[in-house]
């Protein structure tokens, strides 16, 4: 008998949530798998390869741009779902279970999860920018293998229906995220700024 890609792993994991079935990046995990492997095998290995006798990138304008958009998309994230999980009342802030329902606020809540899902793996190109920048001390294999965990837990959980418990950490990661990429865009800034940013 012929087994698909799906009936070889769907044995140990839980049924998919039916409420995000056909949404981009969610169901197999094909898609994020791929666009996570390439970006490791980049970073780690062709990225300074291609790099070794190039010049560096002169990107400055482009990180700025970069640090304040993800500035504003990480505030987004944290405001929206602090809002509406928590300020509302609608989930408990740390004893959280899964939430199956299709109530306009879970269903919001799971549609800006995804939306964490597609800034977590935008947040990938941080890296990229290392390597075309010859930072290549700053790729290390725990920063890689924190931006390819944190992406494929968060597609996990979408798939899945655990998105509800994840809501704190959502709020808390994204928090974190906006005060990092407001001090990268400051100290982009050049020597000017950089000498105030004691924090």
């Amino acid at each position: 008998a012929t087994m698909n890609v799906k009936d070889s792993y769907s044995w140990f994991l839980p049924d998919r949530d039916p409420r995000v079935e056909g949404w981009v990046l969610i169901g197999s995990p094909v898609a994020v798998t791929t666009i996570l492997a390439c970006y490791a095998y980049f970073v780690k290995i062709w990225g300074p390869r291609m790099m070794k006798n190039a010049k560096p990138f002169e990107l400055r304008k482009t990180i700025l741009c970069y640090n304040a958009a993800m500035v504003l998309a990480n505030l987004a994230i944290a405001t929206r779902v602090g809002y509406y999980a928590f300020v509302t009342g609608h989930y408990d802030l740390f004893l959280q279970g899964p939430d199956l329902s299709t109530r306009p606020t879970t269903v919001i809540l799971l549609q800006v999860s995804w939306w964490y899902l597609v800034l977590r793996l935008s947040e990938c190109i941080e890296t990229v920018f290392f390597v075309l920048r010859k930072k290549f001390n700053q790729v290390s294999g725990l920063h890689v293998f924190h931006h390819v965990s944190v992406s494929f837990c968060t597609y996990f959980y979408i798939t899945y229906g655990g998105f509800s418990i994840a809501c704190f950490e959502t709020v808390f990661n994204s928090s974190v995220h906006v005060v990092m990429y407001a001090y990268y865009f400051l100290a982009a800034l050049g020597p000017q700024v950089q000498k105030h940013l004691w924090w």
